[in-house]
């Protein structure tokens, strides 16, 4: 997906699907897990979850915490899907809605 800026359904429908970041300013990237994106803004929210971390390579042994980022869509060159990652499941994206409304 070159284009970030999605229609809300398709938010919707790509919401727990795994994905990498670039920033413009060559910064490392970010990946994580779809938990939104404002249709007005373009600001991404992405889970860090350490419960599905197992299945995805990490530089960072020592990530066991939640996390949620937050990026702005003017620090975003790139945002591209990765399905080579298992999608988080709906129990654990549910908890996550509950953590986060």
């Amino acid at each position: 997906m070159d284009s970030y800026r999605m229609h809300p359904k398709l938010i919707e429908e790509n919401r727990g699907s795994f994905f990498r970041v670039l920033f413009r300013n060559d910064q490392i990237p970010v990946e994580g897990f779809l938990w939104n994106i404002d249709p007005v803004s373009g600001t991404l929210f992405l889970l860090k979850d350490p419960s599905a971390s197992s299945s995805i390579p990490s530089s960072h042994l020592e990530e066991t915490e939640h996390r949620v980022y937050s990026i702005m869509s003017d620090a975003i060159r790139s945002f591209e899907k990765d399905d080579s990652v298992q999608p988080l499941s709906p129990e654990a994206l549910l908890e996550w809605d509950h953590l986060l409304t």
